[in-house]
């Protein structure tokens, strides 16, 4: 797709000035609640505390991605099937990761409402989080950068760097691991767009991952250690098959978008 196609041209500015603006509305919805980190799970808390904003939040930038013009260059580029074995090992440990926290949560300790809940909220989080990382920044940083490396490294360090914000919000210096981590995962989740074709995938995976993870912190059933190297090897199979695919590219000699 050529800028003439888009109504307002993909700047990695834009894509930041958009970035700002999502990060300000989910810190000033959980300012103006007095909701934390840790307890924006509970039930009481998820319609104020992530359903709300981030229904605003996803009319804002699908409403944005439509009036610029950047909706399908957002949602679509050239799929990397011949990276098909690649998207199967990529997606082996985050199934693990929500195979076992699912496994690992006691589900009666639940009520319909809460999972309802969780499972709307984190639908929206997919959305969200991956129209404005992997979506709206993937164009901006495209419009300026003819490297895929630098739109990968520019889209993967500001999803890390959203989720630093929750260091204000009960969990103090935790959230510095909590910004190398997202940034890895932020990374797979690049990965499935470009080899996927879509954002479709990686907004329903980072949904279902959320989803897992939240239901299994809220009611842990029992330790559950597999659990941890099923996500100590998504963070890693994640880089790995990054490093892979730039390389194996550089030496086709071809960027891979549309």
């Amino acid at each position: 797709m050529t800028e003439t196609e888009f109504r307002i041209p993909p700047r990695p500015w834009v894509g930041v000035l958009v970035f700002v603006a999502y990060c300000a509305l989910v810190m000033g919805a959980w300012l103006l609640f007095e909701i934390d980190y840790k307890t924006v799970a509970l039930e009481a808390n998820i319609p104020k505390g992530i359903i709300l904003p981030l229904s605003l939040g996803a009319l804002a930038m699908a409403s944005y991605a439509h009036y610029a013009g950047w909706w399908r260059a957002a949602f679509y580029e050239v799929s990397r099937l011949p990276y098909l074995g690649v998207l199967c090992l990529l997606l082996l440990p985050v199934a693990g990761v929500i195979v076992s926290s699912m496994a690992a949560t006691q589900w009666a300790a639940l009520s319909v409402r809460h999972v309802a809940l969780m499972a709307l909220a984190m639908l929206l989080v997919g959305f969200c989080e991956e129209m404005l990382t992997r979506g709206i920044l993937v164009v901006a940083l495209r419009g300026r950068f003819r490297r895929e490396l630098w739109v990968w490294l520019g889209s993967s360090v500001l999803f890390g760097l959203m989720h630093a914000t929750n260091a204000f919000f009960g969990i103090g210096a935790i959230a510095l691991a909590q910004v190398l981590l997202a940034f890895c995962v932020g990374s797979g989740f690049y990965l499935l767009r470009r080899l996927s074709g879509s954002l479709l995938l990686p907004m329903l995976v980072h949904a279902a991952w959320d989803f897992s993870v939240f239901a299994y912190e809220a009611a842990p059933a029992h330790a559950a250690p597999e659990r941890v190297l099923f996500i100590v090897a998504c963070y890693v199979m994640s880089l790995l098959l990054v490093g892979w695919v730039f390389r194996r590219e550089e030496r086709l000699g071809h960027r891979g978008v549309a």
